[in-house]
């Protein structure tokens, strides 16, 4: 598991520049400072389209994009390690959506799944694999 904070952003986007979309990197750098409450916990990034197709996903996935459009993240409270509600979820993509309008697909997953996938919408996207 990767936590995203503010600093670790930073640092992986300078150490990989262009391996990252960088709305995706932009949005994350919001979500970790303007919710500094919550862990954003990466579950799934980068995929090539052999693991992503074992695994289901959609043909034209955002996590086998280069550079990558796509993550799902775990949200927990910092203070008690707990998941976050989907009420909570949906008032962070409400928080994106103000913000971002519609340059982000975001999808909260119903539990048990507690997973949120967030990806750069495809007119948005800079080059597909």
């Amino acid at each position: 598991m990767i936590l995203f904070d503010k600093d670790s952003i930073e640092a992986d986007f300078k150490a990989f520049p262009g391996a990252t979309d960088p709305l995706l990197i932009a949005c994350l750098l919001q979500l970790s400072v303007m919710h500094n409450d919550l862990n954003f916990i990466l579950t799934s990034g980068k995929r090539t389209p052999e693991h992503n197709k074992d695994i289901k996903g959609i043909a034209d996935s955002g996590h086998c994009t280069k550079p990558l459009t796509a993550f799902d993240l775990d949200i927990r409270n910092k203070a008690t390690g707990e998941h976050i509600g989907m009420e909570e979820r949906r008032k962070i993509k409400e928080f994106l959506q103000f913000w971002w309008e519609d340059l982000f697909d975001w999808v909260l997953y119903e539990p048990p799944d507690h997973h949120v996938h967030l990806e750069v919408d495809k007119p948005f996207r800079k080059t597909v694999i």
